[in-house]
């Protein structure tokens, strides 16, 4: 059985960093060898995961957390971030044709996110994502 963590935190920016702060520690704790590139990675998932969770799943609703959960299994982080919000066609995100404008905010961060784990995914509903990532240790 791998190490674990749950957080709940309030639909405001200010948790989320808070968060962020958690789960690093969490991760230090957890795999103390893992590459300084894998945790500044999982820093940037989590920053841009749990930001959109609050900004655009919850909309900054008090009365609505955020859930994440995050388990080391081996090398490996399994995680996922729930929202209480109603969802999204995360399909319409990941399959809409990409302008070259790296300027863009809509879907940036969950391509970013995408391209940072092994593996990554949404519910049907569209307001819970999970992703793993195997982790290197530090050379």
């Amino acid at each position: 059985m791998g190490q674990k963590i749950n957080l709940c935190l309030h639909s405001e920016l200010s948790q989320v960093k808070t968060a962020i702060q958690e789960v690093l520690s969490f991760l230090d704790d957890s795999a103390p060898s893992m590459s300084p590139d894998d945790r500044m990675d999982l820093r940037l998932v989590y920053s841009e995961l749990l930001s959109n969770a609050v900004i655009h799943g919850n909309n900054y609703d008090l009365e609505k957390c955020v859930y994440l959960t995050a388990e080391f299994k081996g090398e490996t982080l399994y995680s996922s971030i729930r929202d209480e919000g109603p969802g999204f066609n995360y399909d319409s995100v990941v399959n809409a044709p990409r302008q070259a404008d790296i300027y863009d905010e809509n879907g940036r961060g969950v391509m970013l996110a995408a391209s940072l784990t092994d593996s990554f995914g949404y519910n049907r509903k569209g307001n819970l994502i999970y992703f793993y990532k195997r982790v290197k240790k530090s050379e």
